[in-house]
């Protein structure tokens, strides 16, 4: 959850309560001019980009398909200004991948450990390498410009994208 406390002395207050619904909330960014919060969420089923307005109090999902989190040493959004962030959203339907893994592994784990415990299965996994990959039909994401004002965005990259940043001045 992300708490916010408005001034020294004042209680904290949880603005997105995903304790009820068994949500998680991370990486909470001020918009620029301070007027908005955006944040990512596991509310649903994936990542999504949402905002909070402190004047309304209120929470809305900017985006419907799932945030990528290639890299989560990076910043996986950016404010470009007091209302449009930059945000790379992964292809219809995918998850991120830490998102997956954290999700399936004790599923995994729990169904095939009894296995190899009663000696009926190995404790390998064989990894092929060396097979081509087809890159071209591979899903690809897209980059973002999301408007938190009303809601609303815009393709400006048809690609996944990693580690990248605005240049000085906000130019490309």
């Amino acid at each position: 959850d992300v708490w916010l406390q408005r001034a020294r002395g004042e209680e904290p207050v949880n603005i997105t309560h995903g304790i009820e619904d068994g949500s998680g909330w991370a990486w909470p960014q001020w918009s620029l001019d301070g007027k908005r919060l955006a944040m990512l969420s596991t509310r649903g089923d994936n990542v999504r980009l949402w905002v909070w307005n402190p004047a309304t109090k209120k929470l809305t999902r900017l985006t419907e398909r799932g945030v990528d989190l290639a890299d989560t040493r990076q910043r996986p959004f950016l404010w470009i200004d007091a209302t449009r962030i930059l945000c790379p959203v992964l292809p219809e339907g995918v998850q991120p991948l830490s998102m997956r893994v954290e999700l399936s592994t004790p599923q995994i784990a729990t169904r095939e450990w009894p296995k190899t415990a009663r000696g009926l299965e190995p404790a390998v996994s064989v990894l092929e390498s060396g097979i081509p990959v087809d890159l071209s039909k591979r899903p690809q994401g897209e980059l973002l410009l999301v408007d938190a004002a009303n809601a609303t965005s815009r393709v400006l990259a048809p690609v996944n994208t990693v580690a990248w940043t605005m240049a000085p001045g906000g130019g490309a």
